[in-house]
């Protein structure tokens, strides 16, 4: 009797410098030969998310002569979820360093995973890689919770205008000075909105600002920090 051949026409050739996505499909394809189809279905269920996840990955990385020879499927499989973890730790990386500078901290301690950044910390951004933390843009610090300009980069303009209509509410307090929505006394823009560095939120129409703020001036009505001062919480400290 005449021997059965491989249920395959032939081998099955993989291309090692194809795309990511072709490399996995390719992978699926040269297990199909070796595994059960019970748990073929298994491989192709749990390889799909990965392979969706890793679609953006450089090619060039798992080129022959690097970690993974030709046509080892499994090899560029691993070798991309590690690939895909480094990426990730990079970034958390990155992050740490910019909070830990003591110069300038970012961290305002605040989370983010189940509500955005409270209104108290400025502008401060909420990083997922950094595990869900409130931490405060390029050229601005924490201080006590709250994100404040770095000396010399208080910005007043939002970049909108008022030719036409007022100045829109989401830029906060603002007036309405040359056609453009500027902060009012005491506030910095950061992305078109002002934010509070040195207003207090006290007034002083009738009354001077209380002493429960510390060094503050009374301005057009308002409490103001004084030079060399930021408000956190209604409060003027020495800005360091």
């Amino acid at each position: 009797a005449q021997a059965r051949g491989p249920k395959h026409p032939g081998p099955i050739h993989c291309s090692p410098l194809g795309d990511l996505p072709q490399v996995l499909s390719c992978s699926a394809a040269a297990m199909a030969s070796r595994l059960p189809s019970a748990v073929l279905v298994l491989f192709v269920v749990f390889a799909s998310p990965v392979r969706a996840e890793l679609a953006g990955l450089d090619p060039a990385a798992f080129s022959v002569g690097d970690e993974c020879a030709a046509g080892d499927g499994t090899c560029t499989l691993n070798a991309l979820q590690v690939r895909g973890l480094s990426v990730k730790t990079q970034a958390e990386g990155e992050v740490a360093m910019h909070s830990n500078n003591s110069k300038c901290p970012v961290d305002t301690y605040g989370t983010c995973q189940v509500r955005s950044c409270d209104k108290s910390r400025g502008p401060a951004e909420c990083w997922r890689t950094a595990g869900y933390k409130c931490l405060c843009p390029t050229g601005w610090c924490a201080v006590s919770g709250t994100c404040v300009p770095q000396t010399g980069k208080c910005t007043g303009d939002t970049g909108g205008t008022c030719s036409v209509i007022g100045c829109k509410s989401s830029r906060g307090p603002t007036s309405c000075s040359g056609g453009k929505c500027m902060c009012q006394e005491g506030h910095c823009a950061y992305k078109g909105t002002c934010y509070p560095v040195t207003a207090t939120g006290g007034s002083c129409r009738v009354l001077g600002c209380s002493r429960s703020r510390g060094p503050a001036k009374c301005v057009s009505g308002k409490c103001i920090c004084k030079t060399g001062h930021i408000s956190v919480n209604g409060v003027c400290h020495a800005h360091l």
